[in-house]
């Protein structure tokens, strides 16, 4: 039986292959421009091929014309970092997610510097909107 210690040392010296394929994409990824790193949701690397889920169609299209330069650098990469020596895939797939971002709502609260005082003239020609006038003059000098 292996003690705690001989499986903690096993899975740093040589972690399972789906840690490695993350790793190893992550330092591909690296090497990109901030604005295209940012623009990934997800990676993954599924049946030989890799698959990449960014934001916008924009970003989509950037990577679908990167596919041979990621091809390269996992060529690279393999030579390089022995935890990425077994990284590899055949084919790029990209997909993009439609993702809105949620706007906070803005609540105004009126804040007014001076209270109604019901002085004002009343212009209204029509008799229906005066008399209405008159009622908004009452319930302002109500509330006073």
């Amino acid at each position: 039986m292996k003690t705690s210690k001989q499986i903690v040392t096993e899975h740093f010296i040589k972690p399972s292959k789906k840690l490695r394929d993350l790793y190893c994409i992550k330092k591909i990824i690296s090497d990109f421009p901030k604005a295209l790193v940012d623009a990934i949701l997800y990676t993954n690397i599924k049946n030989n091929t890799l698959v990449i889920f960014v934001t916008s169609g924009a970003f989509k299209q950037e990577f679908d014309n990167k596919s041979s330069l990621l091809k390269t650098l996992a060529k690279m990469l393999r030579k390089a970092d022995e935890l990425c020596d077994e990284f590899y895939f055949e084919q790029v797939k990209v997909y993009f997610e439609f993702q809105p971002k949620e706007h906070e709502k803005k609540q105004y609260i009126l804040v007014y510097e001076e209270r109604a005082d019901a002085h004002f003239e009343n212009l209204a020609t029509s008799p229906s909107i005066a008399q209405k006038i008159e009622e908004i003059r009452a319930v302002i000098q109500e509330s006073l």
